[in-house]
C-alpha cells in the first residue's frame, strides 16, 4: 500500500480516530504540568528574592544610619553564604553605593520599586525605612503613626543558573512522561484499528474483485469479528450471485443490441459525411462572400475615390451657380456612397474576425474635437447643436487604437445628426474608477427614437428599426452593428437606450488604459481678467466651463441673456463668450448685440455654426462651434493687434531686417525641405549638411547667425557637435530639435551650450520667436497667430510627399528585418521618427519607440510586429 493510500484508508482513519483526542489530552495535560512547574519555579524565585530584599531592609536600618560599612559588609556576608546570590549592594538615599560584596557588579540606582529581570540573574532593590523615635512628652501632640523616612535603599542579586537549570529538568522530565503515554496509547490503538479494519479490508478486496468481473469471488466469513460484519458479508456474497446469473442473461440481449446499434452507426456515418460536405460547401459560399465584398469594395473605391477627388478639383475652380451645385450634389453623393462601401468592408472584416485593434498612445482630446470638427458642418445645415462635454479630469493620452476609436465615435455622432430633424446632440465623456478604471463616453440626441420592440433589430446587419428609415434616411444599416462589435473588441460595453419621439442614448464603458508621459504644461494666462460665458443651450455652457476651468479667476456662466447684462453691468468684464444658437434670424442677433452694447464695449468672442458669422465690433473674435480649448483661449489672449493682422492677412513674416544665414543639421532630407520651407516663409536664408560633423565644419569656416541642430544623426550627434561649437564659436546661438521630451536630455543639451530647445512636433510659432530672439534682439517678439491648417498645406508640402517618404522608411526597415541588419533598422527607424515628430503624427511616432527598444533588444520578432504596424498606419493616412 503506498503512502498516500494508507492516509486514505480506513485503518488510518480508525487510528486518527482513536489516537487523536488521546493525543491532544495527553498534550494538554503535560504542557499544563510543564508550564506550571516552570512557572512555580519562576515564582520561587521572585519571592525568594522579595523576601530577602524585605529582610535585609530591615536589618540594615541602622548600619546605613551610621553609614557603618564594616557592618553592612558583615550583614551582606551572612546573607551570600546562600548558593544563588551573586551580590549584594546598600545604598544611601541618594543611591550612592554605602558597601557591597561585589565592587565590580553593575549599577542599581533607580530600580526601586520592582525587580529587574535578565536573562541569567535577577535584581531586587528595595527601601531601607527608618522606624522613628517619639521625642515628644506630651501625649495629645503625639501622633498614632511613627513618621517613617527613607534612609536608603537595599540592592539583591540572584543568579537564575539555579532555578533555570531546575527548569529544564522539568522540562525534560514532563516530554518523557508525556511521549512514554503517547507511544502505549499508539500500540493500544494499532491493536485495536487493526481489530476493527481487518474485516473491513476483506470486502472492500472481494467488491474491487467484483468490479474487475470477477463475479465468482466470495467474501470469507473467517475475519467476521462481529454480527454486523457477518451479515454484511452474507450481503455482498449474496449481491455477487444474484449479479452472475443477471449477466448471464444480459450477454443475449447486448449481443442482439449490439447487432442493431451497429446498423444504426453506419447510417449515422453517412448522414455525417454528408454534413461534412455541406459545412465545406458552407464555409466556401462565406468566403467567396467575404473574397467578393473585399474586391468589390475595392473595385468601386478606386474609381470613386478619383470622382472624389476630381470634384473637389471642379469645386475649387471658377464654376457657375448650377455648377457649383451639380459639384456638391456628385460631392455629396459620392460621400454617402464611399462611407456605405467603407461599412460594407468593415462589417466583412469583422465577420471574418480579420480586424485586429492596436494599443498605442492616443490623444484622446484631440481625436475627440477632429471627430466634432468633421460631423459639425452637417449639423449646422440642419440647424441642430452639436456640443462635446469633457469632463476636466478626462486624461489627455490614452492607451488605444485611434482609428477604431475614431470610427465609432464618426458612426454615432454620424447617426445622431442623421436621425435628429430638431434639438441638439451632445457628446459628453468622463472616467469612473470603481472595479477597474473606465472611460464613459455618452452620445445623446433628440432625434425621433425608437422603439423597445425595435431595438433587437438595430444590430443586425443591413437592417435598420423599419423599412421607412430606409428609404426616409438612407444608409448601410451597418454603423451600429459596427460600433458594438468593435465596442467589444475593445473588452468595453455598448449600451443603447431610447424612447421613441425623445430620442436616443448610447453608453460605451471603455477599458481606461494610460501611459505616462511628459507632456508640456498648460499655460493659462493670467491677464485676460474676468470672462462671462453665455449661450442659451445649458450643455454649450457647461462645456466652455469645463475648457476654462484653470483661468483664474473663475469665468462666470450666464444662465439668461438678463443675466449677462445684469453682471457686465455690475463688474469690471474683459472678455465676453456669446454662443450663438443654430437657428438664429439677424434682426435678433443685431437686437441682442445692441443690447449688450448699452453696458458693455468690450471684446466679445462670438461661437456661431457654419454659414451663419454674425458681424461685431473690429475687436471681436468668431469661432465655429463645436470650439476647442486652444482657440478660445487663442481668442482671449489680450493681443487685439495680432489677431487685426490675423485676420485680414496681411502681415509679413519677415523676422529681421536684412539677410540673415541659418545653417541646418538634420539627417533626414524630407524634414531638411520641411525647414527650409519654414525658413524660408521667414525671410530667412538656409544652409543643410546631413551630420554634426559636417554642421562644425561648415560653422568653424563659415558665418551663420545661428543653428538649428537635431540632436540624434549619424557620424556625430547634436549633442557633441553643439560641446565643440561652443568651444570654437561661444557666441553662435544654437536651437536644438528634439523628439525627446526627457528632462535628461534637456539638461545634457543645455550643459553642452544650446541655446533653447524645441521639442518635435515642430510649432511654427516657437520656431519662430526663437529665431526673434537669437537674430535680432531689437525687434519685439511678436508670433503670428497661423490659421487651423495643417503643416502639409501652411508649407504647401503635398500628403503624396509624405506618403512617398514613409513608404520609403518602411521599405527599408522591411530590408533591415529581412537580412537582420539592426543598425540598418535603427538608421532608418530614427529618421522615421523625425518624420513623425515634425509632421505631428502621434501614432506613427509611438510605435516608432516601440520598434527602437525592441532593435535595441534586438527582438527580430517585435521589430517584425512594429514594422507591420507602421505600414498598416502608414496606409490609413
Amino acid at each position: 500500500m503506498s503512502k498516500r493510500s494508507f492516509f486514505k484508508s480506513i485503518e488510518s482513519r480508525i487510528l486518527a480516530i482513536t489516537l487523536l483526542p488521546l493525543l491532544l489530552i495527553t498534550l494538554a495535560l503535560g504542557g499544563y504540568f510543564i508550564s506550571t512547574q516552570i512557572q512555580t519555579a519562576e515564582t520561587a524565585l521572585y519571592e525568594r528574592g522579595s523576601t530577602l530584599t524585605t529582610l535585609l531592609s530591615r536589618a540594615a536600618e541602622f548600619g546605613l544610619l551610621v553609614q557603618d560599612e564594616e557592618q553592612l559588609k558583615k550583614l551582606a556576608g551572612y546573607s551570600r553564604e546562600a548558593a544563588d546570590i551573586t551580590d549584594i549592594v546598600f545604598l544611601d538615599r541618594d543611591y550612592q553605593v554605602v558597601a557591597r560584596f561585589d565592587p565590580n557588579g553593575p549599577s542599581v540606582a533607580g530600580y526601586e520599586g520592582f525587580p529587574i529581570i535578565s536573562r541569567y540573574q535577577a535584581t531586587f532593590v528595595a527601601p531601607v525605612l527608618s522606624s522613628g523615635i517619639d521625642i515628644l512628652d506630651v501625649p495629645e501632640q503625639t501622633t498614632n503613626e511613627p513618621k517613617q523616612e527613607v534612609v536608603g535603599w537595599v540592592a539583591v542579586v540572584l543568579s537564575k543558573r539555579p532555578t533555570l537549570s531546575l527548569q529544564s529538568e522539568i522540562l525534560i522530565e514532563g516530554v518523557l512522561i508525556a511521549l512514554t503515554v503517547l507511544v502505549v496509547m499508539l500500540l493500544i490503538a494499532i491493536r485495536f484499528g487493526q481489530r476493527l479494519s481487518a474485516p473491513i479490508l476483506e470486502l472492500t478486496r472481494v467488491v474491487k474483485q467484483l468490479e474487475r468481473g470477477e463475479l465468482d469471488t466470495r467474501a470469507s466469513s473467517q475475519n467476521s469479528t462481529t454480527e454486523e460484519f457477518a451479515t454484511l458479508t452474507r450481503g455482498i456474497n449474496q449481491l455477487a450471485e444474484n449479479v452472475e446469473k443477471a449477466q448471464q442473461g444480459y450477454a443475449q440481449e447486448i449481443s442482439l443490441a449490439t447487432h442493431k446499434l451497429r446498423k444504426t452507426l453506419a447510417s449515422l456515418e453517412q448522414k455525417n459525411a454528408a454534413l461534412d460536405e455541406a459545412l465545406k460547401q458552407a464555409a466556401k459560399a462565406s468566403s467567396a462572400k467575404d473574397d467578393f465584398l473585399a474586391r468589390m469594395s475595392h473595385e468601386l473605391r478606386t474609381p470613386l475615390t478619383s470622382v472624389i477627388g476630381f470634384a473637389r478639383l471642379l469645386d475649387a475652380s471658377a464654376l457657375s451657380p448650377s455648377q457649383g451645385e451639380y459639384v456638391r450634389i456628385i460631392n455629396q453623393a459620392s460621400s454617402l456612397l464611399l462611407a456605405v462601401i467603407d461599412d460594407i468592408l468593415d462589417y466583412s472584416k469583422l465577420e471574418s474576425n480579420a480586424v485586429t485593434l492596436e494599443n498605442i498612445d492616443v490623444d484622446l482630446l484631440a481625436l475627440i474635437h477632429d471627430v466634432m470638427d468633421m460631423q459639425a458642418p452637417l449639423a449646422h445645415k440642419k440647424k441642430l447643436e452639436l456640443c462635446a462635454v469633457i469632463d476636466p479630469q478626462t486624461p489627455k493620452n490614452i492607451v488605444g487604437d485611434p482609428i477604431r476609436l475614431r470610427q465609432i465615435l464618426t458612426n454615432l455622432i454620424g447617426n445622431a445628426i442623421k436621425f435628429t430633424q430638431t434639438g441638439h446632440i451632445v457628446l459628453s465623456v468622463h472616467t469612473r474608477h470603481q472595479e477597474r478604471p473606465e472611460l464613459i463616453i455618452r452620445v445623446e440626441d433628440t432625434g425621433i427614437g425608437i422603439s423597445q420592440a425595435q431595438v433587437k433589430n438595430l444590430f443586425s446587419a443591413f437592417s435598420q428599426a423599419d423599412n421607412s428609415i430606409t428609404r426616409r434616411f438612407g444608409g448601410s444599416g451597418l454603423g451600429l452593428a459596427i460600433s458594438r462589435r468593435l465596442t467589444e473588441l475593445m473588452e468595453g460595453q455598448f449600451v443603447l437606450s431610447s424612447q421613441e419621439n425623445q430620442g436616443t442614448q448610447i453608453k460605451l464603458h471603455l477599458p481606461l488604459l494610460t501611459k505616462t508621459v511628459i507632456n508640456q504644461p498648460a499655460v493659462f494666462p493670467s491677464n485676460i481678467g474676468q470672462v462671462v460665458i453665455y449661450d442659451p443651450l445649458p450643455l454649450n455652457r457647461r462645456s466652455l466651463r469645463y475648457q476654462l476651468t484653470h483661468l483664474e479667476p473663475k469665468p462666470y456662466s450666464a444662465a439668461s441673456l438678463a443675466d449677462l447684462l445684469q453682471f457686465v453691468k455690475a463688474h469690471n468684464v474683459s472678455h465676453v463668450i456669446w454662443g450663438l444658437p443654430t437657428k438664429l434670424k439677424d434682426d435678433e442677433f443685431t437686437r441682442m448685440r445692441d443690447r449688450l452694447a448699452r453696458f458693455y464695449s468690450g471684446p466679445v468672442v462670438w461661437l456661431h455654426s457654419h454659414g451663419a458669422r454674425p458681424e461685431g465690433k473690429a475687436n471681436d473674435s468668431y469661432l465655429l462651434k463645436p470650439v476647442r480649448a486652444t482657440k478660445l483661449l487663442d481668442a482671449l489672449l489680450p493681443n487685439p493687434l495680432a489677431r487685426t493682422k490675423s485676420l485680414t492677412n496681411q502681415h509679413s513674416e519677415h523676422i529681421a531686417e536684412g539677410v540673415k544665414r541659418v545653417l541646418v543639421a538634420e539627417d533626414n532630407s524630407f524634414n531638411q525641405l520641411l525647414i527650409e520651407k519654414i525658413l524660408k516663409r521667414f525671410g530667412v536664408l538656409s544652409v543643410t549638411v546631413d551630420n554634426g560633423a559636417d554642421a562644425v565644419k561648415r560653422a568653424t569656416h563659415e558665418h551663420f547667425d545661428a543653428i538649428i541642430m537635431d540632436v540624434h544623426m549619424p557620424v556625430m550627434d547634436g549633442i557633441e557637435a553643439s560641446y565643440q561649437l561652443r568651444h570654437r564659436k561661444p557666441c553662435l546661438p544654437i536651437i536644438a530639435l528634439t523628439a525627446n521630451v526627457m528632462p535628461e536630455e534637456h539638461t545634457r543639451l543645455s550643459q553642452a551650450g544650446v541655446y533653447q530647445v524645441l521639442t518635435k512636433p515642430i510649432d511654427d510659432n516657437q520656431l519662430r520667436a526663437a529665431l526673434v530672439r537669437v537674430l535680432n534682439h531689437d525687434v519685439k517678439q511678436e508670433v503670428s497667430e497661423l490659421g487651423d491648417d495643417s503643416v502639409l498645406k501652411r508649407l504647401d508640402i503635398s500628403q503624396e510627399q509624405l506618403n512617398e517618404e514613409l513608404n520609403r522608411q518602411i521599405a527599408a526597415l522591411r530590408q533591415g528585418v529581412m537580412t537582420s541588419d539592426y543598425e540598418l533598422i535603427r538608421s532608418h527607424n530614427h529618421q522615421l521618427l523625425g518624420v513623425a515628430g515634425f509632421y505631428e503624427l502621434p501614432e506613427l511616432e509611438a510605435v516608432g519607440y516601440e520598434l527602437r527598444e525592441a532593435a535595441q533588444r534586438q527582438n527580430l520578432r517585435q521589430v517584425w510586429a512594429c514594422v507591420w504596424r507602421l505600414q498598416r498606419i502608414a496606409t490609413h493616412l
